[in-house]
C-alpha cells in the first residue's frame, strides 16, 4: 500500500476536503495511521524516525485486525461459512464471486451443510488458517528488513 502511494492518495483526499479521520474511510486500517502521521505535530521533512513509527502503528492495526478476524472465523458464528476461491487474474472475478454468493445464499441448510465438508472448503479454511497465522508475524522490523534502506529512504521522501 505504502509502495503503491497511500501517503500521496490519503493526503490528495484530506487536503480537499474528501476525507476525514471521523469519516469510515478516515478510521480504516492504513487511512487512520496515514492522516495521524501526515497531521504530526511539527513535522520534519524526511523525517525517518516519525516515519518508522507511522509504520509501527500500521502493522500493529493490521495485526490487530488479523487476529480478529482469526477468534470470529474460529468461533460458532465462523464455522458455518463458505469460502469461495479468488483469482486475480481473471478478468471476470467480481461476477463469478457475486454469482457464488448468490448461489450459496439461496441454496437449501442441506447443500450449504454438504458444501462445508467438500475438500475445497477445506482446503480454503486451512489456507485462511495459514495466512491467519503469517498476519501474526506481520512484524515492522521484519518488513523493515525485506524493505531495505533504499527503499524505506525513497518512501520517506515521498511521504
Amino acid at each position: 500500500m505504502l509502495r503503491a502511494g497511500l501517503v500521496k492518495e490519503v493526503s490528495d483526499l484530506y487536503r480537499y476536503g474528501r476525507l476525514s479521520r471521523d469519516s469510515s474511510p478516515g478510521r480504516a486500517i492504513g487511512y487512520r495511521q496515514t492522516i495521524d502521521y501526515l497531521l504530526r505535530p511539527s513535522p520534519i521533512p524526511c523525517d525517518t524516525k516519525a516515519f518508522v513509527k507511522y509504520f509501527d502503528e500500521f502493522c500493529a492495526a493490521t495485526r490487530k485486525y488479523s487476529s480478529m478476524q482469526t477468534k470470529w472465523f474460529q468461533s460458532a458464528k465462523g464455522k458455518d461459512f463458505l469460502w469461495i476461491r479468488k483469482n486475480y487474474h481473471a478478468h471476470n472475478n467480481a461476477n463469478t464471486i457475486s454469482d457464488s454468493i448468490v448461489e450459496n445464499y439461496s441454496a437449501s441448510i442441506e447443500f450449504h451443510r454438504s458444501k462445508l465438508l467438500e475438500d475445497e472448503q477445506l482446503n480454503l479454511k486451512a489456507r485462511s488458517r495459514a495466512e491467519g497465522k503469517e498476519m501474526r508475524t506481520f512484524l515492522p522490523e521484519n518488513l523493515l528488513k525485506k524493505l531495505g534502506e533504499g527503499d524505506l529512504i525513497e518512501l520517506v521522501k515521498e511521504a
